[in-house]
């Protein structure tokens, strides 16, 4: 499938040097190398045992499989359908498949199906087993990729069909029976064995670089208990997938002094796995992959095709609940904030705000004294209601409300209440489908830093009151079901957690000592004018920023005609007030307005407290 293809395997001994575990303190890019106890090394190296790093998922049920963790890469069953005998008088045991010594072998979902890629070094002398690679018994190395497609084992239960993409543009060794007589129609029993190099699971990506081909070694030649790697693939997860690496090995053995018996003492302890795990997201789209549902390729496949994945922003359509509309989303955007949604001649649409701040200082007023008479206005009932109560929508069981009573009787809701001076005793409520945000106080303390965390509380209250030691299980517990909510980066930085992987004796500032960083965040927005996430009766409240609050002791609408000017009309836009007899009005609507200024113009008004 190209010029490559053809060769018998890629060996990067003369290109790449092992970085000795005890003289070097990382790896190269996407590096993975092993080092077993040299206490074992008579036992438990690469001639006696098998060892892999196995990159997994957990298919987003939060279980990688560590009950049951087996080694993955066998020659034969369950990753072929070949028994590990090899008998010529039997024509059903052949074809016979094997990769090449420092290939790629590609995973059967039935060895295991959480595997995306790997390293496999060494071969088994476990009594009983036979599962080696008799093509290559002095050179057990290889690169592991699971397969696409689904398992050929139709017994197993496989939990969804995958997606993978790898390069194996080379040979497998093929052992293959020919019958002596091929015009006799009978069966025979006898059969000819013959050897070859051929395509199986055969599939290129063209334009990998040199940095990134996969490839696996030992440290040395002929050295048996070191060994390093890489393992680049190309992998479909779904949402909520998590992935891990780990170590696999068989049972190790330990010699006893003087004697040559072995005895078996569980899994062997490794002295040093350093490795760097490298995950890009590519493409949004499976077609990519040209492999078909056996593992073999069909067309080749572009390492540089352009990623098609959003960078530096956010698609918030995909973050909603699967049950939540969109149309219903902006709706109830809208309503929070109080804003409408246009849309132009072009076909774009914008988010404006419905009302503007009103221009109180009655130097900026119209004055329509001269153009109205007090005598000819009329009054209509204004219908107000007594109170108009804004709030969020509020989860009394989450820990964040009930913390909040601490501080207020009946709890921290995040809504206001407007009195607009009406005697007729009603409310008017309007409810956000967003929930309000609270915050908790984290204090962190240790050797090397002291600070308090203000974060973000989306949880139930109930998983705080449980006993500390089941700390695994409250923390897995997870809140996505319950109501979004909104909040602020702090641009003024961010808080440093502290080293999250490091060893005892691996120096803080070593590069392998990664920390941990997350944002700061705040319900208040103060770069350009100050904004709170709340809607309280309080400056700079989302009920005073983006709602227009009228406090007025007046029960009724004052309804006027006049002859407006163009430049009057444009100003009555909500931002100015009227003034009327030296009472000041805000404008409530206005009814036939003509710019030829032949017919009066119809304008009701609020008078202004």
């Amino acid at each position: 499938m190209s010029g490559e293809s053809k060769s018998d395997y890629y060996d990067k001994t003369e290109k790449r040097k092992w970085l000795n575990t005890g003289d070097q303190d990382t790896f190269s890019d996407k590096l993975l190398g092993i080092h077993l106890p040299t206490v074992s090394v008579n036992t438990n190296n690469f001639e006696r045992k098998r060892h892999e790093i196995q990159v997994i998922r957990d298919f987003a049920d939060d279980d990688f499989g560590f009950d049951n963790k087996l080694i993955a890469g066998f020659y034969d069953k369950p990753n072929l359908p070949q028994d590990n005998v090899y008998n010529n008088n039997d024509p059903e045991n052949y074809p016979i498949w094997h990769p090449q010594r420092y290939n790629p072998m590609i995973i059967d979902p039935s060895a295991e199906e959480r595997l995306i890629n790997g390293l496999h070094f060494g071969r088994t002398n476990r009594s009983g087993t036979n599962d080696l690679n008799p093509a290559e018994i002095n050179f057990p190395f290889n690169t592991m990729f699971i397969k696409n497609g689904f398992s050929w084992d139709k017994t197993f239960s496989q939990k969804t069909k995958i997606h993978s993409a790898y390069h194996n543009p080379y040979l497998y060794h093929w052992n293959g029976s020919v019958d002596e007589d091929p015009e006799n129609e009978e069966e025979s029993d006898t059969v000819t064995i013959k050897y070859d190099l051929k395509e199986k699971y055969n599939t290129v990506i063209t334009g990998i670089p040199e940095e990134d081909l996969s490839y696996i070694q030992a440290s040395e030649p002929d050295d048996i208990v070191t060994g390093e790697g890489q393992a680049t693939s190309i992998i479909w997860l779904e949402k909520g997938e998590r992935i891990t690496v780990c170590w696999v090995s068989e049972s190790g053995d330990k010699r006893t002094s003087f004697f040559r018996q072995s005895l078996a003492q569980g899994p062997i302890a490794v002295e040093n796995m350093d490795f760097e795990l490298t995950i890009e997201p590519f493409r949004t789209d499976v077609e990519w992959i040209t492999i078909d549902n056996n593992g073999e390729g069909t067309a080749p496949m572009d390492w540089n095709a352009p990623s098609n994945f959003q960078r530096e922003e956010i698609d918030l359509i995909k973050f909603l609940p699967s049950e939540q509309k969109v149309d219903e989303w902006l709706d109830n955007f809208c309503k929070a904030f109080n804003l409408q949604l246009t849309q132009d001649d072009e076909g774009n649409f914008e988010l404006n705000v419905k009302q503007k701040q009103v221009q109180s200082h009655s130097d900026s007023a119209i004055d329509l004294d001269k153009k109205a008479s007090i005598t000819g206005r009329s009054n209509q009932p204004l219908g107000l209601p007594a109170v108009f109560d804004l709030g969020f929508k509020i989860n009394e069981e989450e820990r964040g409300f009930v913390d909040s009573k601490k501080q207020y009787t009946e709890g921290n809701n995040g809504g206001g209440k407007i009195e607009t001076g009406s005697i007729d005793g009603s409310t008017i409520s309007q409810t956000s489908s967003f929930s309000y945000n609270w915050f908790k106080n984290i204090d962190q303390e240790d050797s090397n830093r002291k600070q308090t965390l203000k974060v973000p509380l989306i949880s139930n209250h109930e998983i705080w009151l449980g006993d500390p030691s089941d700390y695994k299980e409250m923390v897995s517990k997870v809140y996505t079901n319950y109501a979004q909510r909104f909040w602020y980066i702090n641009q003024e930085g961010i808080y440093d957690l502290g080293p999250i992987w490091k060893t005892e004796t691996t120096p803080l500032n070593d590069d392998k000592a990664l920390n941990l960083y997350i944002p700061q965040l705040t319900d208040t927005l103060s770069e350009e004018s100050t904004l709170t996430l709340n809607y309280k009766n309080q400056k700079n409240s989302i009920l005073h920023t983006y709602f227009n609050v009228l406090a007025t002791n007046d029960s009724n609408y004052t309804e006027i005609e006049c002859y407006l000017t163009p430049d009057e009309y444009e100003r009555l836009d909500g931002t100015a007030l009227v003034k009327l007899n030296n009472d000041l009005y805000y404008i409530a609507s206005i009814e036939g307005y003509d710019p030829i200024g032949i017919n009066k113009t119809k304008l009701k008004l609020i008078r202004k407290l």
